[in-house]
């Protein structure tokens, strides 16, 4: 027998992106560095276009010069663009930001304009056998073999296949395949230059708005004084019965939730209509964008928008999508008319108390106001549930270190925080690798910044920073992955707690990152958009088993310094207690309660996806240009939705004003949320029936999304 080996030492990991080199760079100079970039990219591609033909262009003498200088620039790019949009604490950098997105996306729609390159690619397209026919191509990608001339004898497998054909469909999508008329990809792309101008301006005013309203403190009543302690307060006079004032921001004073506190429902009214009408320049905007979208896929020979976005995706096409909603609507339709008659019920029995049984008209209806509020009390009274005693069990960094936990012994990942200089102090990195007993090998970096500071987006978000892929060299370049997060910041005496909802959220956006860091890419190409949405769907199953919330959690008075990513920072004065974990009966009450009202919940994103796609599918070009969004979103809502709104014409809902999916790439495809929740329930349910937490079914899930 040979002699034992002694166990190899894990090889350290690639040297981190360099993003601190990156969030030193001052507004000219980021915007220097992206001409640059784009510049040689450029100059790569009059190189191709000069030296090739049809005859002599092959997968490895085009198609992968094109994927790999593309790979190259997408990490520089996205930090000096998206990232530095989504976290910069500084106005200047996040216009430069965004003016940099702006620069990327021109000179992408110019590359995909030419039609030299075009011809190229469609010569190799022929050459590794798929046909001008979308059904044969589709068996062809589906299939392994060589291609005639793939190049240096490598074997087309089905990623170079499915590689040309996303190549090629770029091109035709940009108009430059269109026959006989070389004009097309030049209008094409001039009117896509407009939609990005109008698309950047809405995602701007999303991102630097800081409106909100100003309320007494007696139509605050029912908000608990510890948030409002955190809000700016005018102070009423001494004298002629003046109330303190408190400025509520619309967003970031996440310890306050007006529609879910304030008992005094003209105060919920008046804060949910002022919330939904905040952006009437967006909603110019879309109806602009519509129309231009409309006019780019009509140019192309496509009936609209939607049907050119569907190209990108696994769905085949706008009727069958449609058609599924419409199938999920009508079978969720009984559960919900159910769930408006139980909070109808307790909204009469509330307004009786407090109006001693002398109810009006409005009093038996529920409106959009009224539903958080009931909801609330609905869970509270039927599983004894209150949101806030559950968050002290949710400290945001114990979490978090926790779920990683999860993730590892399901998945058989190890994730090893590092010291490293990033954008922020706030952000922590982790190296992540298989777990030894999967082989130790590197994965990726994972960067995670929780909480919530001035100039950060607010929302929570993954931002693929690197996809994985493999170099002609054969060198490997590992994914990188971004999770910002808006969690409270701890302060003095108020550490920052989790509510049950946020936990849920924690899971889906780190759900996208892992799916980023373990996929075995080879060619970087990102997943369909209707696709994308399925594995952080899945992950947020995990938030429904108890087992898993107790391991969670613990007391925010039980966690001693040295327990969490950010002990060093802790500054709030808790007192130290013994260890405890949410009790059981009240972590069964929670992951039963999740259920309460999940019809309305996705009969809302079943809204917003009708609405998407109707919008981008109107019957000719004159609908686009006369369509009336306003009227629109507010009868999908009364159709979809079922709760009462305002009927006055100064108060429908503007609501699609910050629907910011449709500005930014989600455009026709926000259907991907709604129908990746039914494929994601039906996954989890077949991989893990009662057993959620069995390594194997979850090495099974982690296999299946690397390849």
């Amino acid at each position: 027998m040979p002699p034992h080996q002694p166990p190899q030492p894990t090889p350290p990991p690639p040297p981190p992106p360099p993003f601190a080199a990156i969030a030193s760079l001052d507004p000219d100079a980021m915007l220097a560095t992206a001409r640059a970039i784009l510049e040689q990219s450029a100059r790569l591609h009059d190189r191709l276009a000069a030296t090739l033909t049809p005859e002599t262009a092959t997968f490895a003498n085009l198609i992968r010069p094109l994927i790999d200088d593309a790979n190259a620039a997408a990490a520089p790019l996205c930090m000096l663009g998206r990232l530095q949009a989504a976290a910069s604490p500084h106005a200047t950098v996040r216009a430069a930001a965004r003016e940099v997105q702006k620069l990327a996306d021109a000179a992408e729609d110019a590359l995909f304009a030419r039609a030299d390159l075009a011809v190229l690619v469609a010569a190799v397209r022929r050459r590794v056998g798929l046909s001008s026919s979308s059904a044969a191509a589709a068996a062809a990608l589906s299939s392994s073999g060589r291609g005639e001339d793939i190049g240096r004898g490598q074997e087309c497998g089905p990623e170079e296949r499915y590689l040309v054909e996303w190549l090629y469909g770029r091109f035709v999508r940009a108009g430059a395949v269109a026959a006989g008329d070389a004009s097309v990809a030049a209008r094409v792309c001039a009117l896509r230059a407009e939609v990005r101008e109008l698309c950047l301006a809405a995602v701007g005013a999303l991102a630097e708005a800081e409106d909100g309203m100003w309320f007494t403190r007696e139509e605050l009543e029912g908000v608990p004084e510890s948030g409002l302690s955190g809000l700016k307060m005018e102070k009423g006079g001494d004298t002629g019965g003046q109330s303190d004032r408190f400025w509520v921001p619309f967003r970031g004073a996440y310890d306050v939730n007006v529609l879910r506190d304030a008992v005094r429902p003209e105060t919920r009214r008046k804060y949910d209509i002022a919330s939904d009408r905040r952006f009437p320049e967006n909603v110019g905007g879309l109806e602009k964008i519509i129309a231009l979208r409309d006019e780019i896929a009509r140019l192309l020979g496509y009936a609209n928008h939607a049907g050119l976005a569907m190209e990108e995706k696994m769905s085949r096409s706008v009727d069958e999508v449609t058609s599924q909603l419409r199938e999920i609507q009508q079978r969720l339709q009984p559960i919900h008319d159910l769930e408006i008659q139980r909070l109808q019920f307790l909204k009469l029995r509330h307004v009786s108390q407090q109006k001693g049984g002398r109810l009006d008209a409005d009093d038996k209806k529920l409106y959009a106001w009224d539903w958080v509020f009931y909801a609330s009390k609905q869970r509270a009274e039927s599983y004894a549930i209150d949101a806030m005693k559950v968050a002290e069990y949710f400290e945001a960094a114990h979490t978090f270190a926790r779920m990683l936990r999860v993730f590892e012994r399901l998945f058989g990942l190890a994730f090893g925080e590092i010291e490293t200089v990033t954008w922020h102090e706030d952000v922590r990195v982790y190296v992540v690798r298989d777990s030894e007993s999967e082989g130790g090998a590197f994965l990726g970096y994972l960067y995670v910044e929780l909480y919530n500071r001035p100039g950060k987006h607010q929302g929570d978000m993954h931002i693929p920073v690197q996809r994985g892929f493999v170099e002609a060299s054969g060198l490997r370049h590992h994914p990188v992955s971004v999770l910002l997060c808006k969690f409270n910041r701890p302060a003095p005496a108020k550490p920052a707690l989790l509510r049950y909802g946020q936990v849920i959220t924690l899971f889906h956006e780190l759900g996208h990152c892992i799916h980023n860091l373990v996929s075995r890419t080879k060619y970087g190409l990102p997943p369909p958009r209707d696709f994308v949405e399925i594995p952080s769907l899945v992950l947020e199953h995990w938030a429904s088993v108890p087992e898993v919330l107790i391991s969670l959690s613990k007391h925010y008075k039980g966690i001693k310094t040295g327990q969490t990513p950010d002990a060093n920072r802790r500054i709030w004065d808790g007192t130290e207690s013994e260890s405890e974990s949410l009790p059981r009966d009240l972590a069964e009450s929670v992951a039963r309660a999740r259920s309460v009202n999940e019809a309305h919940i996705m009969l809302v994103m079943i809204h917003r996806a009708l609405f998407d796609l109707t919008i981008h599918s109107p019957a000719n070009h004159q609908a686009a240009l006369e369509m009336d969004t306003t009227s629109l979103w507010n009868a999908s809502q009364r159709d979809v939705v079922g709760v009462c709104v305002s009927e006055e014409p100064d108060e429908m809902s503007l609501a699609h004003g910050e629907f910011g999916h449709i500005f930014r790439k989600y455009d026709a495809g926000f259907f991907a949320y709604p129908m990746s929740a039914v494929w994601a329930a039906d996954l989890f349910t077949h991989a893990f029936g009662d057993q959620p937490m069995d390594p194997e079914a979850g090495r099974s899930v982690s296999l299946t999304t690397r390849r």
